[in-house]
């Protein structure tokens, strides 16, 4: 128990504390003993405004310098506050973004540059800032439970107004005064509206150390240039041949709030003990250079129509990617065949390479470099549970080997076809098969801590019965290929009188089997879905509406941020507009989800209800 030596403690104050823990010498029972406190917690309207806002302006200037060539330079700013759910529940306020663009454009060339430039203003996550405001009321319920469960036993037990019985203590004394400390100390916990918990609530929002704070660091920059230059002109009608170029910079810059971009001397802190903003902070860049080339080449008096294109990318941390395409139309009057082949690739995130977010229970980290071997999440939790019943099976615990992070590679075949059927009825089919290796997905991990023994040995099973570790998420590729495939149909019939009838399916899995079992894909993708839809258009003058309705299987929803089913749904969208030609107006009203049966598409997203709209569109190029 804190508090019982010191300073400040007068004898008085000595002299109760001596006679307590003599008392509690003879009454070994009456110890508090260990007590997991289960903070309560705060609904997330208590910490954070749902109201979204947002403005932004975006002017541009052109200026032909001669004919066919033009200039132009694009500025867009914007400023909004929302909810945002990525890793975490993020209060997205006052974020600002700017871009500057400017580009040049000719018959045969372009060429562009731009930047992206944000900053996160007051934005803070939504769990950490009621993670730290329980934390900050622990000490409160301590020192209430403590101050009324010895109050209760005083009372239970006295031999005197202000003395213990020492031989007098019963078990259900030591019940009745836990249950009552319980009581008392639930009134502990900072009340939402409460000046307390406005002061807490305003201190943690403007701390960025997730330890004591939630604020929201971020002011990351990106840069492109892209040229490009075709040679239709040296080459005529013989083909059609592109060349480009580009290059890109990453700067991401969140003072080690998100990113490993942490503070290079960890004591450069303000007098608060938070970082210090103006420190001297790790720099991550990261750049990407990529040249690329189309050739299209039609043949059989232009039936069929090859196409052909080649991109080399190489990045600051991996080596250099190689990826084709090739693909062949044929088209013979209304019907069109199309096959093409692909081998592409998918590069490590900047979050896959550079996070590094405690979320408390578990903490997200990059992985460009590699880890040392550590066990699997789902075995450390069969281990532990195997021991609260009394059996030590080591070979329960099973190792993983976490290598460096590569760039995850694909290679696709895809067909289709589609065709009109007597200017009535247009049909599409498409089919993907996609083939990848080294899949980027995440494993769970306990990580043994320096002091704590050796993977796979005697002493990290110890370390896993004594704790002794930490629990990480962290980003790898599949030893195993994993396939995915899907199709799709679309289906159109025109009725006539300016009456359509429209309907599409889509389905899209991935081979179960191919998935390293401590791997977490994050497919995120419903297996089946469909659309139906009815389109008037100047059905009786000129009015027109569509109709539309969706429908999504469920399907698993695997993310940082928590995994579950995501029921399905069916949703009603309706619109019916109006057109003035002699105003060149067209008039519109409409809704999505009509019936308001509330669905979500992510797990832990707020639910998606009716919404209603219209609009006034005037055509400037007609009047």
């Amino acid at each position: 128990i804190e508090g019982q030596m010191g300073d400040s403690l007068t004898q008085e104050d000595s002299d109760d504390w001596i006679a307590l823990n003599n008392w509690l010498d003879f009454n070994a029972q009456a110890n508090p003993g260990k007590k997991i406190i289960k903070a309560p917690g705060y609904l997330e309207p208590t910490v954070a405004d749902y109201d979204s806002k947002m403005w932004r302006i975006n002017p541009t200037l052109y200026w032909k310098f001669k004919p066919g060539h033009e200039v132009s330079y694009l500025f867009k700013y914007g400023r909004g506050t929302a909810v945002y759910q990525g890793t975490n529940r993020y209060s997205i306020k006052d974020i600002t973004y700017q871009q500057h663009k400017l580009e040049f454009s000719g018959k045969n060339y372009e060429a562009k540059a731009y930047t992206t430039l944000e900053n996160a203003g007051d934005s803070y996550d939504n769990v950490f800032t009621a993670i730290n405001i329980s934390k900050e009321g622990v000490s409160e319920y301590v020192s209430q439970y403590l101050e009324e469960y010895f109050e209760t036993l005083q009372q239970l037990t006295a031999e005197k107004e202000d003395t213990f019985c020492a031989d007098c203590l019963d078990r259900w004394m030591v019940d009745t005064a836990h249950a009552r400390a319980e009581r008392a100390a639930a009134d502990a916990w900072f009340q939402p509206g409460s000046k307390q918990f406005d002061s807490l609530f305003t201190k943690i929002t403007t701390d960025p150390d997730l330890q004591t704070g939630s604020l929201f660091l971020d002011e990351s920059k990106f840069a492109h240039v892209e040229g490009i230059y075709r040679f239709d002109d040296h080459i005529k009608n013989w083909m059609k041949l592109l060349l480009g170029a580009s290059y890109r910079a990453y700067l991401p810059k969140s003072f080690g709030t998100i990113f490993s971009d942490t503070l290079l001397n960890p004591a450069d802190t303000l007098p608060d003990g938070r970082n210090n903003p103006d420190g001297e902070y790790r720099k991550i860049t990261t750049h990407e250079f990529g040249v690329f080339t189309q050739a299209i080449k039609r043949l059989v008096e232009d039936k069929l129509k090859l196409e052909l294109s080649l991109r080399l990318d190489k990045y600051t941390s991996f080596d250099p990617q190689f990826s084709p395409r090739g693909s062949l139309v044929f088209t013979q009057g209304t019907h069109t065949l199309r096959v093409s082949g692909a081998s592409a690739y998918r590069l490590p995130t900047l979050q896959d390479q550079y996070i590094l977010l405690d979320l408390g229970p578990i903490t997200l980290v990059g992985n460009l470099d590699g880890y040392p071997d550590a066990y699997t999440l789902s075995s450390v939790q069969e281990f532990n549970d195997s021991l609260d019943e009394n059996v030590i099976d080591p070979s329960i615990l099973e190792v993983v080997r976490i290598k460096k992070l590569r760039p995850e590679k694909v290679r696709t075949f895809e067909f289709g076809y589609r065709t009109i059927y007597n200017k009535v009825m247009y049909f599409d089919f498409t089919f993907y098969h996609n083939w990848y290796t080294d899949f980027i997905g995440d494993v769970r991990v306990a990580q043994i801590t320096n002091e704590g023994g050796v993977v796979g040995g005697e002493s990290g099973v110890d370390a896993i019965i004594t704790g002794n570790y930490d629990l990480y998420q962290i980003p790898v590729n599949s030893d195993t290929r994993v396939r995915t495939w899907g199709f799709s149909v679309g289906l159109s019939y025109y009725f006539g009188r300016g009456l359509t009838f429209k309907g599409n399916y889509t389905y899209s899995d991935i081979n179960e089997e191919d998935i390293d079992d401590d791997l977490i894909p994050g497919f995120n993708t419903p297996k089946h879905k469909f659309n139906l839809g009815m389109e008037g258009k100047r059905i009786w003058k000129g009015l027109g509406f569509n109709a539309n309705f969706r429908w999504s299987d469920t399907y698993l929803w695997e993310s940082p941020f928590g995994d579950g089913q995501i029921p399905a749904y069916f949703v009603l969208d309706g619109q019916i507009n109006y057109e003035i030609p002699k105003a060149y107006l067209t008039l519109a009203a409409g809704g999505s989800n009509l019936l308001n049966d509330e669905y979500r598409t992510a797990y832990g997203s707020p639910l998606i209800g009716r919404v209603f709209y219209g609009s006034v569109i005037f055509d400037i190029n007609k009047w």
